[in-house]
């Protein structure tokens, strides 16, 4: 029974498939993409160009020795860098919560307490309307009389 002729089943085997398929050629476009990127970074500030081009060669030439390139490069320093964030943001949640201890503790606000603050405040305008009508009603009169 013939059947169809396949590569090996090894590593060069399935890198061979993928190059069939144009998967190398993307990466390979990707990682000259990152070389100019690289580069131009470097010339914008201040370096030359031959030096700034070798630079990023041996810049990407690095980053392609890491399993994964720089995607997986990016993916070990978040991974690395996870718990000292996490420690920033315990610290920022307990500043947080001793300032608010510090300036009200645990207020809640209740049904009561809303209505008295409203009450509170009508009263506080209707002293202001009394204030003005008074003036209002001197000034009328002095008015009359200069």
């Amino acid at each position: 029974m013939a059947g169809t002729p396949t590569g090996p089943n090894n590593s060069q085997g399935n890198i061979d498939q993928l190059k069939k398929k144009g998967i190398g050629m993307g990466g390979r476009l990707i990682n000259h993409g990152f070389i100019g990127l690289d580069t131009f970074m470097r010339v914008k500030d201040g370096e030359k160009l031959p030096v700034a081009l070798g630079k990023a060669v041996l810049t990407n030439a690095a980053f392609s020795l890491i399993p994964g390139g720089i995607v997986g490069g990016m993916a070990a320093m978040a991974v690395m860098s996870a718990p000292d964030m996490m420690n920033q943001l315990d610290q920022a949640t307990s500043a947080l919560g001793a300032k608010k201890q510090q300036f009200g503790g645990n207020f809640q606000e209740s049904e009561t307490q809303m209505y008295m603050m409203q009450q509170g405040l009508g009263r506080m305008q209707d002293a202001r309307m009394q204030a003005t009508r008074r003036m209002a009603n001197h000034a009328r009169g002095a008015q009359k009389v200069y």
